[in-house]
């Protein structure tokens, strides 16, 4: 077939080339008007469909988000009650032990005991105030200046309580007003017993609401979100935002635990509050080993304001959308019907199509067997750009695009055979450009040729395209969203950083395909950044780290987008590398954690890129204040060393890799040698400041795997992984010349010479259980004291 040739079929009569046309029926089929009303209806109502779909999608997103931020901040809240509890607990039973049944009270072993419960207040700021009283109600030794007249605590709740059950288990009293101070209180208190097990009393730690109040203030929870802390009983204990007449109200009637808490120790739902009415999403949690509920909730208007926004903006794009389609599909319409009537006049005579060819705006061709036009209509100028006449002259093979015409060859082929058919070609216009025309086709077996009605269905191709492009547009949103869901779900079950890191590293290159980019992350109180990440191409280019004044982006608090043209600044650690590029801070809770950066053009109202650098944000600084509440868990807050709790955590690991390992062991029992007649002389701020400067000095004397603790009051230890008793012997010798050579100094004071008493034990010879290696320890210390002071003394057990 000859480049102009459309189809094959029998050779064609010349004498019949001015044959008049005979014409088919067509077969009965909906008109094309109705049809093409049927499709834009379809298109306009799938397309606001999609979108309320896709916006429906987003809201469930939202609110899943909501409860997962409210139920990491429900952990973390409760993870911070567990651990002021079990402080509060240690030291109530410390002070218990102390008191005793108070038989052996003497006046000195009083100003000891209060000295006791001083220091303990003064370590652990959540405390208030620690007391011990009577049988009566009276105050036998408490934290506080004894106030005149004294006030009697028989009338309490939890007095009451103790005397009436014979439990020595933590209580947890209600929210009241402390007779001592006049400020609110949480009181948490102790049974103390008699030799014969009757009621001798309770033992008291106050914790001032303001230690809640502060920490709860820490997290943003909208200006109608609360955070509150019940008792197990339905008695609010605390609530953010703070407000004295919501203390101690019941919430035994409301959602939380009439509905929710019976089916398990946490969840979330969205519930109205039974105590301002406001509905809210709420996530809660049963504290751990103690009768402690906390609630995070989130207003449900503040929390989807913005999704309402976006809703709004989405659903008036495709209304607006839709109606332009539906004009088009009007226009469309409209030249359906045109085609119909001509396709049905041309099947009621030869002069009736001749008419209608003439004055129809569809184009009307006739086609011999191969494909060359024999005729065209008066439209031809209007569709094409030709005149009838000098367009039949041209080879109609040669104006079908070519990677149209094998696939419109295939068509007439089978037209021949079947009868009719259609299809949808480019074909060149006069003007160079190609249009697409819609062609209907049928074999007219007498001419042995065609007859083709064609119309300009460019417009209609256009909206198509248009669509199919959206359509893709939003199947790649719908995967880059499912892809930050599932990052966002994975985040918070990070252990530590390094898993943070290979997660983010793992996502966001799915995430913004073929982009490079880098994870920078805070060095906490250097304002220096370090690459924990990267990816892509240049990822080898980007700086493994830099200081944060060398970033637009941390400077300004926001993000930082260059481009190609030269018209932004460029941060000076990104040096030669490729443009564009954004710098991104990552900042929650009105902290900045880290950067992410991104060799690419970011535009600042995506919101895709905005979620993604939420999400990342949101669940590095809950991860951050996770480390710092563990940190805060096992240190010592007035010398900086490791606390008594993580002391019994430790020794029975180091006694346990010692025996595995079959390496030596020691412990240094060290107590600072007349500390009481320090804190008479000098005050207890002097104590603590001598206190805190002994922690650091034992910090500085001893290796990276030693493990120094503070015991408590003026006592401290120090676990020796792999030492044994000489080493230990000398060692604690420098730590003793160390400290009786130290100046201390507080307010310009010279507080004098400090001295140290040392005992020494080392497992196995001095025991091979941590009570027996500290009880030697203590043994050893206390030959120490009774031998003079400032030394050190070891091997007690073994000479008892």
């Amino acid at each position: 077939m000859s480049a102009g040739t459309l189809g094959a079929g029998p050779p064609v009569d010349p004498s019949r080339s001015d044959r008049a046309m005979a014409l088919l029926p067509f077969r009965t089929r909906a008109p094309l008007y109705w049809r093409s009303l049927v499709f834009v209806a379809l298109a306009c109502l799938s397309l606001v469909g999609l979108e309320g779909f896709r916006q429906w999608t987003a809201r469930e997103n939202r609110i899943e988000a909501i409860y997962r931020e409210t139920a990491n901040l429900a952990g973390s809240l409760s993870q911070q009650a567990t651990n002021s509890l079990q402080i509060t607990d240690a030291v109530l039973r410390d002070i218990a032990d102390r008191y005793g049944d108070g038989s052996a009270l003497d006046d000195d072993a009083r100003q000891r005991l209060r000295a006791a419960m001083v220091g303990r207040t003064a370590s652990f700021p959540l405390l208030q105030g620690l007391f011990i009283m009577d049988e009566h109600g009276d105050p036998v030794v408490t934290s506080v200046p004894d106030p005149q007249p004294r006030f009697n605590y028989s009338d309490r709740a939890y007095f009451d309580y103790h005397r009436g059950h014979a439990e020595i288990s933590l209580h947890i009293g209600e929210a009241v007003l402390s007779k001592t101070s006049g400020n609110w209180i949480i009181t948490v208190t102790r049974r103390l017993n008699k030799p014969d097990g009757s009621f001798n009393g309770v033992v008291l730690a106050s914790i001032s609401l303001d230690f809640f109040k502060r920490f709860y203030d820490g997290f943003d929870v909208g200006e109608r979100g609360v955070i509150t802390l019940v008792r197990g009983d339905g008695r609010i204990l605390m609530r953010k935002p703070f407000e004295e007449a919501t203390l101690g109200k019941s919430m035994l009637n409301g959602p939380v635990f009439r509905d929710l808490l019976p089916r398990g120790p946490t969840g979330n739902a969205e519930t109205v509050s039974s105590i301002d009415g406001i509905r809210r999403f709420l996530s809660f949690r049963r504290v751990e080993d103690f009768p402690l509920v906390i609630i995070v909730a989130l207003s449900t208007d503040e929390a989807l304001a913005s999704w309402r926004a976006a809703t709004w903006q989405g659903m008036g794009t495709a209304i607006a959308l839709s109606l332009f389609l539906a004009y088009l599909g009007l226009a469309m319409a409209r030249q359906a019907r045109q085609r119909d009537r001509a396709e049905q006049a041309v099947t009621a005579s030869e002069a009736s199509y001749r008419l209608l060819a003439e004055n129809a705006s569809d184009l009307v061709l006739k086609l011999d067997a191969d494909g060359q036009p024999t005729y065209a209509s008066p439209s031809c100028a209007d569709i094409l750009g030709y005149e009838p006449g000098p367009f039949v002259t041209l080879p109609y093979g040669g104006l079908v695009h070519p990677d149209d015409l094998p696939r419109l060859l295939a068509i007439m082929k089978a037209v021949a055979k079947n009868g009719h058919g259609s299809a949808t070609t480019r074909v060149r216009h006069r003007k160079g450009h190609y249009i697409w025309l819609e062609t209907s086709l049928r074999y007219i077996p007498a001419e042995r040729g065609f007859i083709a009605a064609a119309r300009d269905v460019s417009e209609r191709r256009a909206v198509e395209d248009r669509l199919a492009a959206t359509s893709r547009a939003l199947d790649e949103r719908r995967h880059r969203i499912d892809l930050i869901g599932r990052m966002a779900q994975r985040l918070p079950c990070c252990r530590d950083i390094r898993e943070f890191s290979v997660t983010v590293e793992c996502f966001v290159p799915q995430i913004l395909p073929g982009v490079a980019g880098a994870f920078y992350l805070f060095t906490a109180g250097k304002g220096h950044l370090d690459r924990l990440a990267a990816w892509g191409d240049t990822a080898a280019l980007m700086p493994a780290g830099f200081e944060a004044e060398d970033c637009w982006a941390l400077r300004r608090g926001q993000g930082h987008i260059v481009g190609t043209d030269g018209a932004e600044l460029v941060c000076s650690h990104h040096g030669s590398q490729p443009r564009p590029y954004a710098c991104l801070p990552l900042v929650a809770q009105e902290k900045t954690a880290g950067l992410l950066y991104l060799q690419t053009a970011v535009d600042p109202a995506d919101r895709d890129m905005n979620m993604l650098v939420e999400t990342i944000s949101l669940a590095l600084v809950n991860l951050q204040l996770r480390e710092d509440l563990r940190e805060q868990s096992i240190r010592d807050a007035l010398t900086g060393l490791f606390n008594r709790r993580y002391l019994e955590e430790a020794i029975e690991l180091e006694i346990a890799r010692a025996g595995r390992d079959n390496t030596p062991l020691s412990v240094l029992m060290i107590d600072a040698d007349h500390f009481k007649r320090l804190n008479d002389s000098f005050g207890h701020e002097a104590g603590d400041h001598v206190l805190a400067e002994i922690g650091r000095l034992l910090a500085a004397q001893f290796r990276a795997g030693d493990i120094a603790c503070r015991y408590g009051g003026e006592e401290f230890t120090v676990i020796l992984p792999g030492a044994g008793q000489a080493d230990a012997r000398r060692r604690a010798e420098q730590l003793r010349a160390a400290v009786a050579g130290h100046a201390f100094v507080h307010q310009d004071r010279d507080i004098g010479q400090v001295t140290l008493s040392i005992g020494v034990a080392t497992l196995p010879e001095d025991g091979d259980t941590a009570d027996a290696l500290l009880t030697s320890g203590d043994k050893a210390l206390y030959a120490a004291k009774q031998a003079g002071r400032n030394r050190v003394v070891a091997r007690v057990a073994a000479a008892a």
